[in-house]
């Protein structure tokens, strides 16, 4: 997969990187902002995936009452041409893999639809467990996460859905005018995170990730 990051957006560094244009030798695909409407489809990616909460367990014998489905949202101009493809740009929310959601990235997404680009935010599996909930309720609160059976494994997780993301985008490719040669991933915190996970890491490095995830997972691209 030929993968480019876009944004990452890095609130402890106060950092924001923004792309100018998709280039390639011969062309230059950023568009001005189109007059066209904006088309939009929600669907669910994944189904059925395990809770982050039930994976203490690496027997992989996970109970089946804390499924979740996973959605994205994703957004093309309308006056695209039958067979045209455009590049896929992929938008991943931060919030510390316990919060936010697709709907944080809506309005960009659609904005850079505008510019001819095929968009997509999507939902991805946030920790759920005692030390995140406690975090999430009072963020001063940051010791209780213990940020390796928490936020490592939340980290693998993202990714691993994301790329799942990936994946089914690609299969609908026909569908969404993906050109499958050129996806874009960027995010915003836990979501630049997850993006660079995407973009960098290879089964070796995700496997020492977290005890059981990968035996329990399967590939992790």
């Amino acid at each position: 997969m030929k993968t480019k990051i876009l944004t990452l957006l890095l609130v402890v560094l106060g950092i924001q990187v923004k792309a100018q244009s998709y280039c390639d030798f011969n062309n230059c695909l950023f568009w001005l902002p189109q007059s066209a409407t904006v088309l939009g489809d929600t669907v669910n990616y994944a189904t059925n995936q395990w809770s982050i909460d039930e994976w203490d367990n690496i027997d992989c014998n996970f109970p089946t009452t804390q499924c979740e489905n996973l959605g994205l949202e994703v957004y093309y101009p309308s006056n695209i041409q039958p067979n045209e493809k455009r590049p896929l740009l992929l938008m991943i929310h931060g919030g510390g893999f316990i919060g936010g959601s697709k709907a944080d990235f809506r309005d960009q997404a659609i904005n850079f639809a505008k510019f001819g680009y095929v968009t997509a935010t999507i939902d991805y599996r946030l920790c759920k467990r005692n030390n995140c909930l406690i975090l999430q309720a009072n963020p001063a609160t940051l010791c209780n996460l213990n940020w390796g059976s928490d936020f490592a494994q939340s980290a693998y997780v993202a990714a691993h859905d994301g790329n799942a993301a990936i994946k089914f985008l690609k299969q609908n490719s026909e569908a969404y005018h993906i050109d499958t040669n050129n996806i874009i991933i960027g995010g915003h915190s836990a979501g630049a995170l997850t993006a660079m996970l995407m973009a960098f890491t290879d089964q070796t490095e995700a496997n020492a990730m977290g005890s059981g995830l990968s035996r329990c997972m399967g590939q992790f691209r």
